[in-house]
């Protein structure tokens, strides 16, 4: 395809989706809707105007910033970012992180097959929504593990905030592909947390960006273009801000806090450093092989504190889409025992998930072809 003709095409397809948005008169509440009862057809339709936004704007950004300083970059970003929002308001939230999805990467996304992700959020959003019913004064703690493009979770927020318009939520993010912005936001904010307002101030942002680059380039920092560090950074720091101010919007009397991890083990440090309550809720699906025994190790350690953990994992048994729960008591006869640091005893429903592991086994962490 040539370039004019890319370009073409790019504009029609993004003239079809705000002319689709304008028809319908959707304003913020209706897009969430929108988004809420035809997720299929949002992410579509995201995925548009973010491979337009990529293809058009991206390289201008990142490859003409001469001497400006981060904090101008990041303006030049954001003010782009508003433009395709207008568009699409969750267009940078997807379920998979590629634009060709193959089975292999996501096979239990709504484009491969749809039903089982819906009836899985439905389930998780019921708990939370029993979370808050039972405890309409506490803060309800979900974490979304190996969370990806973060659209899932959303879906679960959104839905239990719809039956909850003014709950208090702590919401937890995992995935290792978050490293680039939580690492260097935790050394040099002390925080995990993300907010609205962060680096409001430009000066703030430039020192940020300078400390992130000695750290992580040592001696050689000065000779580095801060643009590749920036490339990593800005978007997934938008991607969160687009989450968060999602819900801001739509529920305004909500009391909504965000906060990204690239590990499990850090996620568990950081509440029990900074008096936290743990989780109420817990969710993955389609992981790794490796990161079942990460997400069944994060459970098992969040049910020592909190017996009445809700945890569900949308996975595959046998090429059949399965929930997985873990427990520290036996639920059935089928269940398979874990073990960890040779005191506690959980249980898995299936076996697939199966041999023992040991928590102290391996530090590692990571969220394969994700």
């Amino acid at each position: 395809m040539t370039k004019k003709k890319y370009f073409l095409y790019a504009f029609y397809s993004v003239m079809l989706v705000l002319s689709n948005n304008l028809v319908n008169g959707m304003e913020a509440g209706n897009q969430l809707t929108h988004l809420l009862d035809n997720p299929l057809e949002k992410i579509h339709e995201g995925r548009i105007v973010k491979n337009n936004f990529i293809s058009t704007e991206f390289s201008t950004i990142f490859e003409h910033t001469g001497n400006d300083q981060p904090a101008t970059v990041r303006e030049k970003f954001y003010s782009k970012i508003a433009l395709y929002t207008a568009l699409h308001p969750f267009f940078l939230l997807n379920e998979c992180p590629h634009q060709n999805i193959e089975k292999s990467e996501c096979q239990l996304s709504r484009q491969n097959i749809p039903d089982p992700k819906s009836l899985f959020e439905s389930k998780l959003s019921i708990a939370m929504t029993q979370k808050i019913g039972a405890n309409p004064n506490r803060t309800i703690n979900y974490v979304g593990f190996c969370t990806k493009g973060c659209f899932s979770d959303f879906i679960v927020i959104a839905q239990t905030l719809r039956q909850h318009p003014g709950a208090q939520l702590n919401i937890h993010l995992i995935d290792e592909c978050y490293s680039g912005y939580a690492g260097p936001k935790k050394e040099f904010c002390n925080t995990h947390e993300i907010k609205s307002n962060n680096f409001s101030d430009p000066s703030e942002f430039n020192q940020f960006i300078q400390q992130y680059m000695r750290w992580a380039m040592g001696k050689t920092a000065d000779l580095i273009d801060p643009s590749e560090i920036l490339k990593s950074f800005l978007p997934k720091e938008a991607l969160f801000k687009q989450f968060l101010q999602g819900l801001q919007n739509n529920f305004p009397n909500a009391q909504v806090r965000l906060f990204a991890y690239q590990s499990w083990r850090i996620y568990l440090d950081d509440i029990a450093k900074n008096n936290l309550d743990y989780a109420d809720v817990i969710a993955a699906s389609d992981t790794s092989t490796e990161n079942r025994r990460w997400y069944s190790m994060l459970c098992l350690q969040t049910l020592k504190h909190n017996p009445h953990l809700y945890n569900g994992l949308l996975d595959l048994r046998d090429d059949r889409p399965e929930l997985v729960s873990i427990s520290l008591e036996k639920l059935n006869d089928d269940s398979t025992p874990i073990e960890a640091n040779g005191k506690i005893h959980g249980y898995i429903n299936g076996e697939f998930i199966g041999s023992p592991v040991n928590i102290e086994q391996d530090e590692s962490n990571t969220c394969i072809n994700q």
